[in-house]
């Protein structure tokens, strides 16, 4: 979803494992920073499912798609 909303990965590297490092260290960027076109409460949701502990992300795939049905119906989102 990330890279579909901004064209680019969350997380860059020259090879693998400098990749995995950067999932596994760092956040990644807002998608507000890259395309302030975005809305809020879609990044809130993208960014959920980087968190890096489990319990802080979407703890089903039918959650996820419950908050993104929200979203899309213009209702206030979980994330």
């Amino acid at each position: 979803i990330y890279e579909t909303l901004v064209g680019r990965v969350p997380f860059q590297g020259e090879h693998l494992g400098d990749v995995l490092r950067r999932v596994t260290v760092e956040t990644a960027a807002r998608l507000r920073t890259i395309d302030a076109r975005v809305p809020e409460d879609l990044e809130r949701i993208v960014l959920k499912c980087l968190r890096k502990k489990p319990k802080d992300r979407y703890q089903t795939a039918r959650a996820l798609m419950e908050d993104l049905a929200r979203f899309v119906g213009g209702d206030a989102v979980d994330a």
